[in-house]
């Protein structure tokens, strides 16, 4: 008998806390692989390209590379790692629609690192816009583009 009781309280216990529909979102968003769509934009010694490679989620950040291309000037070019802090609650509120507002960091091979800030706009299920500025030894580089998440 002990053990249909402690059985059905807990099938209660669950009940009355189940998983809600934006909990699956948030666990599924956290996932998948954030893909931002390449970027250019004009500055004043010429014209800059953002490539960002498929930033994979680990530890309440998304992570991957970078490429920024700077022509003429091609010796202002530069790569590196950049991160997003990812918090629980900001993929909480990516997965109800709503914007988020994020900071991180982009480091260069050569070291160096600067600070991003941007903000993502959801416009449908699973993507939006995003904009971010990375402060580069050009200066303040602002870059707008889409974003998606992807399985």
């Amino acid at each position: 008998m002990k053990p249909r009781i402690i059985l059905l309280i807990s099938i209660a216990c669950h009940l009355s806390h189940p998983l809600s529909a934006t909990d699956a979102q948030v666990a599924s968003s956290s996932d998948r692989r954030l893909i931002i769509d390449p970027s250019s934009m004009g500055i004043p010694i010429g014209k800059a390209s953002l490539t960002v490679s498929p930033l994979d989620y680990r530890q309440q950040a998304y992570v991957g590379d970078y490429e920024l291309k700077v022509s003429p000037l091609s010796f202002f070019s530069e790569r590196g790692t950049l991160k997003f802090d990812a918090p629980d609650e900001s993929i909480h509120k990516l997965a109800q629609g709503q914007p988020v507002d994020f900071h991180g960091k982009a480091t260069n091979t050569g070291g160096h690192t600067s600070a991003v800030t941007g903000k993502m706009i959801p416009q449908r299920k699973g993507r939006g816009t995003v904009m971010f500025t990375i402060f580069t030894a050009i200066g303040r580089i602002e870059a707008k583009t889409s974003y998606r998440l992807s399985d």
